[in-house]
């Protein structure tokens, strides 16, 4: 968890709770924002893990082709 992460939820956990009305819809509106675009970071991190691996298999395939 990086430490942006544990000050969002260290401030999560000290006052959102305690918040009402048009804050909490605004804040929940901020939150699942923040999640959304979380979740869109960790998917294109998983495609370039995955291109990344591809490509050093293709690499050692063809060095392992040149011995």
């Amino acid at each position: 968890m990086g430490s942006s992460e544990k000050m969002y939820r260290s401030g999560h956990s000290c006052y959102a709770n305690h918040w009402e009305g048009e804050t909490r819809n605004k804040y929940e509106e901020i939150a699942a924002e923040i999640q959304h675009i979380g979740n869109k970071i960790d998917q294109q991190g998983e495609r370039l893990i995955n291109a990344i691996n591809k490509e050093i298999r293709r690499l050692l395939a063809k060095c392992e082709a040149l011995r």
